[in-house]
């Protein structure tokens, strides 16, 4: 017996792809946030210079509302992109060469508050990251990070950060990659996915519809093609097309004026150039009456041609009778 379909009685959930914590929508902010983040702790610390390190970090990390940053997500699949994302994005901060060792400080300590604050008391239970990943190199440089931590300013911050990554070794919190420059992370690079605004992309890559073209549709397709045929004219004025095609005409008729005088020079050249011009004229007739179509204006096609013989002509009259 065939049961007749159905609405569902309750809606579907809407779930975060983990695609989306890839991407330059999450990841890009992410790295703004830990920016701020490491801003925040800094002034702070110029201030109060004070004698234990990590809690003035914990109270700004409160503060901030970092503490609810777990909460984003519930689903297993997404949520283990999203921790693993997260906590790759702060070991970032520790291994960029630019990065001053204070600012890599503060990276460490917002992993290991990321890492270690991870629900595990709550029902139903959340997934949780237990190891991460880390290429063999940068897990060299992370142990030997303290010896960085020399200056006055910095001292204060070697004995947490020392500490810090003896817990993170005795609970086996890394798994071992390949050497970071063969790209055994996956993804190899964030973000992995782009994120284009609609301006940004142009109307070429927005989806077609369905049928045929509306009236609106081939009015707006129109518009845009003018409108783009006017940036076009504007970018070829600035950069001196007008200025371009102006030049070469005045260096066509220099070369002209010069080959024109040097046949002038003698009655054969005249004679060439008149022969020349003839046969030219006489193969535009023929054209004009195998094709049908007669010019119009004083000096547009076959007229054109008539003028320049007969002003070569008396041209070459007046030279024949001064010579």
């Amino acid at each position: 017996m065939s049961l007749a379909p159905s609405p569902s009685a309750t809606r579907g959930e809407i779930v975060l792809q983990p695609s989306y914590f890839t991407s330059s929508v999450f990841v890009n902010r992410l790295r703004e946030d830990i920016t701020i983040l490491i801003q925040i702790y800094q002034d702070q610390y110029s201030q109060s210079q004070p004698t234990q390190p990590f809690t003035l970090f914990k109270n700004i990390w409160c503060s901030q509302g970092w503490k609810w940053l777990h909460f984003k997500v519930f689903d297993d699949r997404t949520r283990e992109t999203f921790l693993n994302i997260t906590l790759r994005l702060f070991l970032e901060r520790i291994f960029q060469p630019e990065e001053p060792p204070f600012n890599q400080a503060v990276a460490v300590f917002g992993f290991y508050t990321f890492f270690y604050t991870q629900p595990d008391t709550v029902a139903p239970p959340l997934y949780t990251v237990k190891q991460l990943p880390i290429p063999i190199d940068q897990h060299t440089a992370l142990f030997l990070f303290p010896g960085n931590l020399i200056t006055p300013r910095l001292q204060p911050l070697q004995p947490v950060v020392s500490h810090i990554l003896s817990v993170l070794l005795k609970d086996a919190v890394f798994f071992i990659l390949p050497r970071s420059s063969l790209g055994a992370h996956d993804p190899r690079a964030l973000p992995r996915e782009l994120f284009m605004e609609q301006d940004m992309a142009g109307p070429e890559t927005s989806l077609k519809k369905k049928g045929r073209p509306t009236k609106r549709d081939k009015a707006n397709k129109a518009r845009t093609a003018l409108e783009g045929l006017d940036t076009w004219t504007e970018n070829a004025s600035s950069r001196s097309f007008v200025g371009l095609a102006e030049t070469t005409k005045m260096n066509y008729q220099a070369q002209k004026s010069d080959l024109l005088a040097t046949l002038g020079s003698s009655p054969a050249g005249y004679s060439a150039v008149s022969r020349a011009s003839e046969h030219i004229l006489d193969r535009l007739k023929v054209a004009e009456e195998n094709t049908g179509v007669a010019s119009t204006g004083d000096l547009v096609g076959l007229e054109r041609a008539s003028r320049a013989v007969r002003l070569l002509e008396g041209a070459g009259a007046t030279q024949t009778s001064t010579d």
